[in-house]
């Protein structure tokens, strides 16, 4: 049976170790610095999914008040799962969370060009790109999901 949760503190091992696995195809080496600050800073918002006792997928929201905005942050699927729709199962569950507890109006991802489509699959838009943001050959791709969201109306009002 598959299960979410918020992440716990012992879990940082394993998803730290995951991303080395993604080094340097998906991650850059040093990225790895940025996602323990991130960890530090939002494990309360951080959510794992899994099945039995083994961790299948990762990923963050962060909401942005000023701007009604919901961003989804640091997506990772265990290495050897990929493809097996978790990360889609994820996605959705955070998707429902940012629209039934924020008041959104946008939701955003700021990806690579590595993992872009797998968002854009996922009804995320294309709205701009910029070379070598996250590190030399890492490109920041920014993406927008036009909406609605769950629990809210065509307008992305509550």
């Amino acid at each position: 049976m598959e299960w979410i949760r918020r992440t716990e503190c012992s879990d940082f091992s394993e998803l730290n170790d995951w991303l080395g696995r993604y080094i340097p195809f998906y991650f850059h080496e040093m990225e790895r610095n940025d996602f323990a600050t991130y960890w530090e800073k939002n494990a309360e918002n951080y959510w794992v999914l899994g099945k039995g006792d083994r961790l299948l997928a990762a990923g963050g929201v962060h909401w942005i008040p000023e701007r009604q905005e919901a961003r989804l942050s640091w997506d990772i699927c265990h290495p050897d799962f990929r493809r097996n729709g978790y990360g889609t199962k994820l996605l959705r569950f955070r998707m429902m969370i940012m629209a039934t507890n924020y008041p959104v109006r946008t939701v955003v991802v700021r990806t690579s060009q590595q993992s872009f489509l797998f968002y854009q699959k996922n009804g995320f838009e294309l709205k701009y790109r910029q070379p070598d943001f996250w590190a030399p050959g890492f490109d920041l791709v920014y993406m927008e999901h036009p909406g609605p969201f769950l629990g809210m109306d065509e307008k992305g009002i509550q």
